[in-house]
């Protein structure tokens, strides 16, 4: 349901990991993203420069217990579970790198540290590229608790893919408050749809998925790139960043994507 315009606050976490040696490429990918959006957003005109204050990113990597003390100096406040680099736009959490229950723990103590003074969060992964200022008109223009690209488990459950998901402050007090009732033996984006969907009405967003046939539609802010040959998703996510820079400032020429899951042509 639509809804006035107002200025909310969102706070992006990207989980990442250095190995293997691609995701370290992804990262500047990533990097690169937010610098030439966030730029952008200041140079163009004052609310454009506000805009560029309505987003905090980071990365949310594992953190071996063994390499805890001493190796990066902590710009957060001290704790025995969580680290913050700046300067590396990252997010420590104590722990090894695991697919399960690995990226769900990193979402969920991420998201204790500092997601409940924003308004929303975006959970994506590094073989995303996402448009800010979409992202942006679409929270400011659009009432959700809880959204995303929707699949549905084995046993029936709907979730939003874990690829790129929204949630309120409400979704996001509700999925910390009630962590003790997570699955954690199942992907991260299954067990947090089966805690928030019964209470939350899961609201269907358009992605497009980057590949060599697609063409892009105007109204898409979350383009998903992965491929089987990783030198082909960072060379899609390179092309999404493109087509974002054009369309938002018109500096590229103009590639094409077609939403995944859409009828459009």
């Amino acid at each position: 349901m639509c809804i006035s315009t107002r200025s909310s606050r969102i706070l992006v976490l990207v989980i990442a990991s250095d190995s293997p040696v691609h995701y370290v490429e992804m990262q500047k990918v990533w990097r690169e993203s937010v610098k030439r959006q966030m730029h952008r957003f200041g140079v163009t005109n004052e609310n454009r420069f506000h805009n560029a204050h309505r987003f905090e990113s980071w990365f949310v990597k594992a953190k071996p217990e063994r390499l805890w003390i001493g190796d990066i100096a902590n710009d957060g406040p001290l704790s025995n579970i969580i680290e913050f680099d700046n300067d590396a736009m990252t997010i420590y959490v104590k722990g090894e790198e695991t697919y399960i229950p690995g990226i769900l723990n990193k979402t969920i103590e991420a998201i204790r540290a500092i997601g409940r003074s924003f308004d929303y969060i975006w959970r994506t992964n590094l073989s995303s590229v996402l448009d800010y200022q979409g992202l942006l008109d679409y929270v400011d223009r659009c009432e959700t608790s809880y959204a995303g690209y929707v699949g549905i488990s084995l046993d029936g459950y709907k979730f939003a893919s874990g690829a790129g998901f929204l949630m309120s402050r409400d979704a996001v007090n509700y999925l910390i408050d009630n962590e003790r009732l997570l699955m954690m033996d199942v992907i991260d984006d299954v067990a947090i749809g089966k805690l928030l969907e019964p209470r939350f009405n899961l609201i269907h967003i358009d992605r497009c998925w980057v590949d060599d046939s697609c063409i892009f539609n105007e109204s898409v802010f979350h383009f998903r790139c992965e491929t089987y040959k990783h030198e082909r998703t960072i060379e899609f996510m390179n092309a999404a960043l493109r087509h974002i820079c054009d369309r938002r400032f018109y500096t590229f020429a103009h590639l094409n994507c077609r939403p995944r899951g859409s009828a459009y042509k």
